[in-house]
């Protein structure tokens, strides 16, 4: 059985890979938690010092990349949505670090899709 400390570059670098290859995305801070039951995971991100966001999820304490990839791709799709809504919201992007906004990026829901992988 995997154990957290052995995961927890594994999560990391899953983030990070898909998340910063998004346009004008930061990554401020990504905390991992072990749990008794799951792994938590939170990241911190920024789009062009414009937006300022938050995801959770969980992930089963036995998991697949594919739990990663799930979750960091609807975090993905959610920050993409999170920039149309400030430039449509603003009517253009304004300067960088004159306004700001907060956005929490859903995951695939704090289990999310588990069952996909035999993990529920």
């Amino acid at each position: 059985m995997p154990s957290y400390p052995d995961d927890e570059p594994r999560i990391r670098y899953g983030i990070r890979k898909r998340l910063e290859a998004e346009k004008g995305v930061k990554l401020m801070d990504i905390k991992i938690v072990d749990k008794t039951d799951h792994i938590a995971v939170g990241v911190e991100w920024m789009i062009d010092d414009l937006i300022h966001g938050t995801s959770l999820f969980d992930l089963p304490p036995v998991f697949e990349l594919g739990h990663i990839h799930n979750e960091v791709d609807e975090i993905a799709e959610n920050m993409k949505e999170a920039r149309r809504k400030f430039a449509l919201h603003n009517g253009v992007m304004a300067n960088i670090g004159a306004i700001s906004e907060r956005h929490e990026a859903r995951g695939t829901g704090r289990r999310g899709r588990w069952v996909n992988y035999g993990s529920a």
